[in-house]
């Protein structure tokens, strides 16, 4: 029965012995490590960057009721005119009635498919995208671009997602334009 020498409450001979077992496997443990590294970098390059550019809208302090219900009216009205592409415009803005601030009716504006084709057609989305349809182009663009409103302070948020920077900022300064 021998007994083990102890430094610090350690068994030094164990700790001898695993760095003797892992000096034998230093070839695995380097290939590995090296290995790791390789794909780490290589994961690095093939994840595609994307920029976000963030434009802040403050809406008018103060929208009359009877704006908002001529809003609309007119939006149910496009809406019959324009069949299934005007529905959800309607719908957006008509349910903003009833004493619901402005932000809240630029918010769904924003958010309506006229705005979405406004926006594919004046950066030519379908083909930056590589997309056959404007419906798979209008989920694209909607995934990548976020409206949000502060409530307490009525401040719009338009955040958008882009692989180009300048066509990220473009397109979040174009939301604030329309």
């Amino acid at each position: 029965h021998t007994s083990a020498v102890q430094v610090l409450g350690l068994d030094v001979e164990l700790i001898l012995q695993r760095m003797g077992t892992l000096w034998k496997a230093r070839r695995f443990v380097l290939l590995c490590t090296a290995v790791g590294l390789a794909l780490s970098i290589g994961a690095a390059f093939l994840i595609p960057v994307k920029y976000e550019a963030t434009a802040v809208l403050m809406p008018p302090d103060a929208v009359s009721t009877a704006n908002l219900s001529g809003m609309a009216m007119l939006s149910m009205k496009a809406s019959s005119a324009l069949g299934s592409m005007g529905s959800s415009l309607g719908s957006s803005l008509g349910s903003l009635l009833g004493g619901q601030g402005s932000g809240q009716f630029l918010v769904a504006a924003l958010q309506t498919e006229a705005m979405e084709d406004r926006m594919i057609g004046r950066f030519d989305l379908q083909n930056v995208y590589s997309l056959p349809t404007i419906e798979k182009t209008r989920k694209k663009l909607n995934n990548r671009t976020d409206v949000t409103e502060d409530l307490k302070s009525s401040v719009i948020t338009i955040v958008v997602r882009d692989r180009e920077a300048k066509r990220a900022a473009d397109m979040a300064n174009a939301y604030c334009e329309e």
